[in-house]
């Protein structure tokens, strides 16, 4: 039964073996120590990685014998060798067994479930502590059907939902064991370490995106030789699944200066490079003129089309309200006004069923005010944003003019490498920026909520510019003016 972990004792490390029966499906906790301890009884793995336990902790234990054995796997003890919670523990089964059965009951185990929150602060029954990682992340069903991200359509797939509900992903994993990995993947020091525990799990469909066999079999490799990744070869990898590391700049440098020469893995490095790009976006806005390569009688038809999707969009948002009416998924496209409109002004991105009123009813209702405003051509800017926005201002003047005082300092003490460098920090904000300067020193300065906005509102129609004055803060507005030269 341990076939599995014997396989990848040390490419794929992990503390316990599996489970025999997958921890989150219904009775799986009362099953896995009955029947699971008869015929899989889950066995510690890597014992160096636990410490040495204290005299008093331990109980009888057995020698395991075979290849187990010789693995330096043992029986589990979690009193005497686990600093961390133990899958084998009861109380974590028991957490288990109550998530399980909530997220099966729906509705009502949802309601269950606020109620248990209110009462203990903690959400979905979670634990104390992280718990040490079982095998079964890697080989169980829960991480094959949610690694499909099928959603439900057509509500086909609701029961297998709840009968194969997804892992509570809030529960910090215990694994600290080194795996094989090489050097050049990022560690430690990334919020993604791939070089401890079982990397293929820290990205979907990971067999197919990390370096081995599964990605070799799906991509040619620049070096030629399997097993063998080049420059050019880590770059790609790691464009995918660690684009924000460091590791991640010095390879694309590398693999930018190898491929200048071949065509087709210049263009093959560029695409990577652009597709890192478009992951950074945080919202695809639907552009209400076509693109240019469109043109004749076609460019008149998908310019109705897209205004047409735009003004549905717009009015269907109203009825979010209605329990189970999927607005978002029939009407996913909006213009960057209307996002604007419905996630920096009415609403927020992140709502949760566990506060209704404050995160599905209150933007409702600011949103059919902003509509209803609309139709009488003003605009409408709830209190909460609009105070939000005036502290926004007041630290950034603040911040302004501290900067501009040390630089001062500076001069007056005449050291005037400082003196530029706080006056550089003073121009990094709204109040101190040169509206008309580059690109970078602009995006720099403006507040976060206003990046994802700011390309799309300076390329915007004329018709719609004096709508986007009138709902940005005002130190953007005279950005815009700026920029469109009014």
């Amino acid at each position: 039964p341990y076939y599995w972990e014997k396989k990848h004792y040390r490419d794929r490390p992990y503390p316990v073996t599996a489970e025999l029966f997958e921890p989150t499906v219904p009775f799986a906790w009362l099953l896995n120590p009955t029947v699971g301890e008869l015929i899989k009884p889950q066995r510690l793995m890597h014992p160096e990685y636990f410490g040495a336990a204290q005299p008093e902790e331990y109980g009888g234990r057995g020698m395991v014998t075979g290849v187990a054995g010789e693995l330096g796997m043992g029986q589990l003890e979690p009193e005497a060798m686990l600093p961390r919670i133990s899958p084998t523990d009861t109380n974590w089964r028991v957490t288990q067994g109550l998530y399980s059965t909530a997220e099966m009951m729906g509705l009502r185990g949802f309601m269950w479930n606020t109620l248990v929150e209110q009462l203990t602060g903690r959400p979905d029954f979670l634990p104390e502590g992280p718990v040490v990682q079982s095998a079964r992340r890697a080989t169980g069903f829960e991480r094959e059907y949610w690694e499909l991200n099928i959603g439900d359509p057509f509500m086909m797939t609701e029961f297998f939902r709840r009968i194969l509900p997804h892992r509570r992903r809030q529960i910090e994993e215990y694994n600290p064991i080194k795996n094989m990995m090489p050097e050049w993947m990022p560690g430690p020091e990334h919020y993604t370490d791939f070089r401890h525990g079982d990397p293929y799990i820290k990205a979907e469909m990971g067999e197919a995106r990390l370096p081995g066999a599964g990605y070799e079999s799906l991509h040619r490799l620049h070096s030629g030789v399997p097993g063998t990744y080049d420059a050019v070869d880590r770059f790609l990898i790691l464009s995918d699944i660690a684009p924000y590391s460091d590791e991640y700049q010095h390879y694309k440098a590398l693999a930018r200066q190898m491929t200048t020469k071949d065509k087709y893995w210049n263009e093959v490095v560029k695409r990577h490079v652009g597709q890192r790009a478009a992951t950074q976006k945080e919202f695809e806005f639907l552009e209400l003129e076509p693109p240019e390569e469109v043109t004749g009688p076609l460019r008149g038809f998908s310019t109705a089309y897209r205004r047409l999707i735009a003004a549905t969009t717009n009015a269907a948002a109203v009825g979010e309200i209605i329990p189970f009416a999927p607005i978002s998924k029939f009407f996913p496209y909006k213009t960057a006004v209307g996002t604007y409109k419905d996630y920096r002004i009415y609403g927020d991105m992140f709502t949760s069923w566990g506060h209704p009123g404050r995160d599905f009813v209150a933007p409702w209702l600011r949103k059919l005010r902003g509509r209803t405003e609309d139709l009488f051509g003003s605009e409408y800017i709830p209190g909460e944003e609009e105070q939000r926005r005036s502290f926004e201002d007041y630290f950034d003047r603040l911040k302004y003019i501290k900067y501009g005082n040390l630089s001062t300092l500076a001069e007056e003490q005449e050291n005037k490498t400082l003196a530029r460098k706080f006056k550089s920090v003073s121009k990094k904000t709204m109040t101190g920026l040169n509206v008309y300067g580059p690109w970078t020193s602009i995006y720099t300065a403006m507040p976060k909520r206003e990046r994802s906005f700011f390309d799309a509102f300076v390329h915007a129609r004329r018709q719609d510019r004096e709508e986007i004055l009138d709902m940005v803060p005002e130190p953007m507005q005279k950005l815009y003016k700026a920029q469109w030269n009014i």
